[in-house]
């Protein structure tokens, strides 16, 4: 028995290629996630009413990136997380659910520069910055 696709295992890497080639399985490479000590990205918006005391957070890392972001967020109700570009076009955008609290976007085919991760949840819109080299 072999592992299809396995580092170490032509026979299974060609095997996933092939089914992926005709879309009988969808195949994404996994991806290691970084040390917590690198450089972020962070925001925390807090409500200026005396209502409800909810607090949404985004925090986006590595920053800069390379190949990926690690995008944490915290949401009260479902929402939808964008990633804009520069000249203001939308590169990425994703339905996010409250059960989760992180997703990772590759980001390798972005060009160099700055981005926006914009969270919009209901009326409410965050966002943040980051780099990618």
């Amino acid at each position: 028995m072999f592992k299809v696709g396995h580092i170490d295992n032509p026979a299974g890497i060609a095997a996933r290629n092939l089914l992926s080639a005709y879309r009988l399985l969808s195949y994404e490479p996994s991806v290691t996630l970084p040390d917590t000590s690198l450089k972020s990205s962070f925001v925390v918006n807090k409500p200026k009413s005396k209502g409800k005391s909810s607090q949404a957070m985004l925090h986006v890392f590595p920053n800069p990136a390379d190949e990926y972001v690690v995008i944490a967020y915290k949401l009260d109700k479902e929402g939808e997380l964008s990633i804009v570009s520069q000249d203001g076009r939308i590169v990425h955008s994703q339905i996010i659910n409250p059960g989760q609290n992180q997703l990772v976007i590759r980001v390798n085919y972005l060009t160099s520069g700055i981005y926006i991760a914009r969270m919009v949840e209901g009326k409410k819109v965050h966002s943040t910055k980051f780099t990618v080299k």
